[in-house]
């Protein structure tokens, strides 16, 4: 499960990167005035455009990490070129409540992560690829 945590933080972290731009670009910043939810917006854009190039590739190749890793460093080329651009300039709650809200959330995965499995959990359907 902590992989799964760790996957998905970092797959935040790409699409995020992969959708600034773009959301930049068709200046929905305007439309949009709070920063969590430009952020939002930025890794649902992320997600959009790479699954669509992952997509229209696959006609052609197969898909592998290379050339999944090859869209993400074209897309995130323009991140890197005006980063200050698109950085978020202020959010609506303050450091310490955000930090706060992180830490609760980061224990409340860490305890649903350590619970025991149970057979009753299952539905018994799934026990056999369990064990």
């Amino acid at each position: 499960m902590l992989s799964l945590l760790i996957l998905w933080g970092a797959l935040t972290i790409i699409f995020t990167i992969i959708g600034t731009p773009i959301l930049h670009a068709c200046k929905l910043q305007t439309f949009l005035p709070k920063s969590e939810d430009q952020i939002l917006v930025a890794i649902w854009l992320g997600i959009i455009v790479l699954a669509n190039l992952l997509l229209l590739t696959s006609l052609f190749t197969s898909l592998n990490l290379y050339v999944m890793a090859f869209f993400v460093v074209i897309m995130a080329t323009p991140y890197f070129f005006k980063p200050s651009e698109y950085t978020i300039q202020s959010f609506s709650i303050s450091q310490t409540t955000g930090w706060s809200l992180f830490v609760v959330t980061i224990v409340a995965l860490f305890f649903a992560t350590i619970g025991i499995d149970k057979v009753e959990d299952t539905g018994l359907y799934h026990h056999q690829m369990i064990n």
